[in-house]
């Protein structure tokens, strides 16, 4: 889970958008509303931040900025999509269903020699 932070220059027309994906602790969920965030929790976005003077601010996996221009023809839409976040390949329902059905397959053969050797074993002691 995660959400993001906008940043905007204050002073002058905004010409880029910094984006900034803050990921949420582990197990933290994000409508926990009896476990609010605290700044200690912000020292990812600090560090990048560069300080007063900005110095050293790049993109990274968590940080990315678009040009105004680009919001601008989006109609000031800002649902900007993380561009490093990993693709995840959902695939096919239908193939997910053949597949675990096979991993079925298999277990239940896996569990039947097991069972016969295990009932091979305990005929032998009696």
């Amino acid at each position: 889970m995660c959400t993001n932070i906008l940043f905007f220059e204050k002073g002058g027309p905004t010409k880029t958008v910094w984006f900034f994906e803050h990921p949420y602790p582990k197990d933290y969920k994000s409508d926990s509303r009896s476990k609010p965030l605290t700044i200690a929790e912000f020292d990812l976005e600090k560090t990048w931040w560069g300080g007063a003077g900005r110095r050293g601010r790049k993109t990274t996996e968590h940080a990315w900025k678009i040009p105004a221009k680009e919001l601008t023809a989006r109609n000031y839409n800002l649902d900007c999509k993380n561009p490093y976040e990993e693709k995840v390949n959902h695939r096919d329902p239908q193939e997910l269903m053949a597949a675990y059905q096979d991993i079925v397959k298999k277990l239940n053969k896996a569990q039947a020699a097991l069972k016969t050797e295990l009932m091979a074993c305990l005929k032998g002691k009696a």
